[in-house]
């Protein structure tokens, strides 16, 4: 009911109070309250954390898991593969496959069997990124410029294509510098490969990239995988850090989470890791030589054993809270030490796991700490898992004369893909699960589509499985709930779909 004039006259203020650094909007923004946009959220799914989920509930999708993974090895030609499954935080279920190595002595693999795992390093990147934020350390936080604290650092040229229109080629003439938040969501514009340079000092290299690439896009414009733009993020952090992107990742993120069996740089000299294969034609391929200035993208090596403390970790649970396997009985497993460190305030995880580029897709997007997420899908009661559109949660409902009408089931997911040559890993979390899958196996990926053929199908597969479940304990804990008198705390309002508006 405020007046146009009025509105005017509050946009005007609210754009020129606007910080010069972009912010994502969001439903409390002045924009939105300006324009009388749909303030309600999708609707929430609040599930009882209580006891994990007990494997032997999900036996069904569980016991033909090992098998999968062996035919999945075979048809690969890897020697070897993996598969970590954590609920709740604690390890749901586990199984290997195959050997460490080609040759008949080569010693069984077990969950604590090393990994090159490629771009997931990505995701510790990240964590560094997040983590010297917190401690005051970088000067305008994610929104830092790269130049103002990677000395030698000059953007690169942004490409005007001649057949670009007079808008774009407007959007184009963008004079902002590059920031670490571009760096970490892959909206830099920053080519994908990093040039090679031999011999070089960092001097040289970052004069190089200035000299030989462009950007392709204004920052923020869209986004491009880059792991040029992830290795300028982590040799820039380490200019504020005071140790380098590798001695931090291993001091202040994989020993306060007791990853004894990970590292920074896998290299066939690390003992334990495991050889890795051409699908093509079954050649052993071992593990890289030398990582050099690019390690930052994908130089990391862990095991099953610590990914399950990992991805427990991603997911709010806190070392001395997860368990993780310490043998390949899928029974048994350990907790650490209740005096562990917290590797990142809780808050800082959620805002890294935030989608805040979504893909043309509708379906799909960046998360500020690097994840890649999507939406999965699980038609009820069939429980068929798939990826389509839709942001909400929705279960069956009758629809008179006892008659049922499948509604649809819909979960972010975020996840992170691994391929260098040799080797392919790869996680999937589903945060309101409190879900994570990790699967490795010693076989190139084929970048054209066949990368993650293991974690992604096996999430699916479990789905409706673990959502039922926690439906169901969620439907015996609101009966006993208090009445709605009782209930004084207003959340908001909320869309839970087919034109209900529920205030909580």
């Amino acid at each position: 009911k405020i007046p146009y004039p009025a509105h005017l006259l509050l946009l005007l203020t609210h754009l020129l109070s606007w910080p010069s650094q972009a912010r994502p909007l969001t439903s409390s923004s002045p924009v939105n309250f300006l324009f009388g946009l749909d303030q309600s959220e999708p609707c929430p799914q609040f599930f009882e954390e209580g006891a994990p989920i007990d494997a032997s509930e999900l036996a069904g999708v569980l016991s033909p898991l090992p098998s999968f993974l062996e035919e999945k090895r075979v048809r690969l030609k890897a020697f070897s593969s993996v598969l970590s499954i954590v609920q709740g935080g604690s390890v749901l279920f586990h199984t290997v496959a195959g050997s460490e190595g080609p040759s008949e002595s080569s010693p069984n693999v077990t969950l604590r069997s090393k990994y090159c795992v490629g771009s997931v390093s990505k995701i510790f990147t990240s964590l560094m990124l997040f983590q010297l934020r917190d401690q005051g350390l970088l000067p305008q936080g994610l929104d830092t410029a790269v130049s103002d604290i990677l000395p030698g650092w000059v953007d690169p040229p942004l490409a005007q294509p001649s057949h670009l229109s007079g808008v774009q080629r407007r959007r184009a003439a963008s004079t902002r510098s590059l920031t670490l938040r571009a760096l970490a969501t892959h909206s830099s514009g920053l080519v994908r490969e990093v040039p090679p340079c031999d011999n070089c000092t960092e001097i040289q290299r970052l004069a190089a990239i200035a000299a030989n690439t462009s950007r392709l896009f204004p920052m923020y414009a869209r986004t491009l995988y880059s792991n040029l733009g992830i290795a300028v993020l982590g040799r820039a952090l380490e200019k504020v850090a005071g140790k380098t992107w590798e001695e931090w990742v291993e001091s202040e993120i994989m020993k306060p989470l007791a990853m004894a069996d990970s590292g920074a740089k896998c290299t066939s000299d690390v003992p334990g890791v495991v050889i890795g294969a051409d699908p093509a034609s079954g050649k052993a391929i071992p593990a890289p030589g030398d990582w050099d200035w690019g390690a930052p993208c994908g130089s990391v090596y862990t095991s099953a054993a610590d990914m399950t403390r990992f991805m427990n970790f991603l997911l709010g649970f806190e070392p001395s809270e997860a368990s993780t396997p310490s043998s390949p009985s899928p029974s048994s497993s350990s907790s650490s030490s209740s005096s562990a460190p917290t590797v990142l305030d809780p808050s800082s995880l959620a805002e890294m796991q935030r989608i805040v580029f979504a893909q043309r897709d509708g379906i799909s997007g960046v998360a500020s700490g690097t994840f890649e997420g999507a939406v999965m899908e699980v038609d009820q009661p069939e429980g068929v898992g798939k990826m389509r559109g839709g942001l909400f949660q929705r279960s069956t409902a009758d629809i008179g004369g006892g008659a049922t009408k499948d509604r649809t089931v819909r979960y972010w997911s975020l996840s992170k893909l691994g391929c260098i040559e040799g080797f392919r890993a790869a996680f999937t979390l589903v945060p309101s699960l409190s879900l994570g899958v990790f699967a490795a196996v010693g076989s190139t990926c084929d970048m054209h589509g066949d990368g993650d053929v293991i974690s992604f199908p096996v999430t699916n597969a479990l789905l409706d499985g673990v959502g039922q479940l926690l439906r169901a304990r969620e439907e015996q804990r609101a009966k006993r709930l208090p009445g709605k008198e009782q209930v004084g705390d207003y959340l908001g309002q909320y869309d839970c779909g087919y034109g209900s508006n529920n205030t909580l």
